[in-house]
């Protein structure tokens, strides 16, 4: 049987190279959270889970004290599965997915190998949680995080069964983090137009806005029209995007507005 092992933080700058796999968050207020836009960038080669702490869409939901609540559960399954995300995950503390979580998926019918459970297990060392391991849960869960210290640094670090992320392949480095120069950059506003030629162009700056919007919620960019041309609707996009990253809003992509859509954090 193989087994994957993933990371997962709040803290950009706490994530290790060369790991298989990488979680991070589309939502949140801690460190550098948002930060499943960092993950995707900075580890390309790498398998990714998007986490969302708020109810999201997003690849798993974090059930915890603070965060999304066992009653949301159902509704937010029901959710990712109408917009094709192949088994959404639940991630919550191996008594809380033993009292909540499982009577949830049995109350709704969600068939067990349409979903994926990922408990957090602390002082029993690397494992899996299930019957024949710590015996906390009374099923087998899919992957465990066994601990929050990882390398001596703020670092969750799970251990996954190896299909874990069936149905999601490891996806190519992609371009538009590949291969960024900020000191090349363009500063774009209301009125500009382009073709797809150049890096710095609106098209790309339109599919950072949309992508953006998808992970963090923002409707204005989750809907914008990838056009080429720099209109009212892009605008509106821009200062949402500013004002969710808690940047100057104007409107203007300027350096620090392509690096939070570049990397999750300015400039």
């Amino acid at each position: 049987m193989s087994f994957i092992t993933m990371f997962d933080t709040a803290f950009n700058n706490q994530f290790p190279p060369g790991g298989e796999a990488y979680a991070g968050y589309v939502d949140g207020h801690v460190g550098s959270q948002p930060n499943y836009q960092y993950v995707v960038s900075a580890f390309p080669g790498a398998y990714h889970l998007s986490i969302s702490v708020f109810g999201n869409d997003a690849d798993c939901l974090d059930i915890e004290s603070g965060a999304a609540t066992p009653e949301m559960a159902a509704s937010w399954y029901g959710r990712q599965v109408a917009r094709g995300i192949a088994r959404p995950c639940f991630y919550a503390s191996a008594s809380v997915m033993a009292a909540d979580i499982l009577p949830v998926i049995s109350a709704s019918g969600f068939p067990r190998s349409a979903v994926r459970l990922w408990s957090a297990h602390y002082g029993d060392g690397e494992h899996i949680c299930g019957p024949a391991s710590c015996g906390l849960v009374p099923i087998d869960m899919d992957g465990t995080q066994w601990t929050s210290t990882a390398m001596g640094r703020d670092l969750d670090q799970s251990r996954l069964h190896g299909d874990f992320f069936a149905g999601s392949p490891i996806p190519s480095p992609p371009p538009v983090y590949a291969e960024f120069d900020m000191t090349k950059i363009a500063v774009l506003k209301l009125g500009d137009t382009d073709t797809t030629g150049e890096f710095w162009s609106v098209h790309r700056l339109q599919n950072l806005l949309k992508l953006t919007g998808q992970l963090t919620g923002i409707a204005s960019g989750a809907g914008l029209a990838v056009d080429g041309s720099f209109g009212s609707k892009t605008d509106q996009a821009v200062r949402d995007t500013q004002s969710r990253y808690h940047l100057s809003v104007d409107g203007v992509a300027g350096p620090n507005t392509w690096s939070v859509l570049l990397t999750g954090a300015p400039a």
